[in-house]
């Protein structure tokens, strides 16, 4: 029984198959030639991704520098904010010191 069922499988395979190869008119070493075909494809690809690769790398480098810049800006402002409060209370306080006649 499994050996009639493995025979007709095999058999639907090769109809299958031929009916294939009928269909698109093809022989086989034409699919060959095909697949020679589709090879300049796949360079072509490969090289634009260079060029993807390339690009992604100089927007990665500007965005760097551009945080890296961005990053020192808030430095310098939060810096300058810190030292204004500071020069803020240091003065508030002489001014609160001296109006009480407090020496400092």
């Amino acid at each position: 029984m499994n050996t009639r069922k493995l025979h007709l499988l095999v058999v639907l395979l090769a109809v299958f198959g031929v009916g294939l190869n009928t269909a698109f008119g093809r022989e086989p070493s034409a699919i060959v030639e095909d697949i020679r075909e589709l090879t300049p494809v796949i360079e072509e690809v490969t090289v634009n991704g260079a060029d993807d690769a390339a690009e992604y790398r100089a927007n990665k480098a500007r965005f760097e520098a551009e945080m890296a810049a961005y990053a020192r800006s808030v430095h310098a402002r939060y810096r300058d904010s810190v030292r204004n409060r500071l020069e803020l209370s240091v003065h508030g306080a002489t001014l609160v010191a001296s109006a009480s006649g407090i020496r400092g």
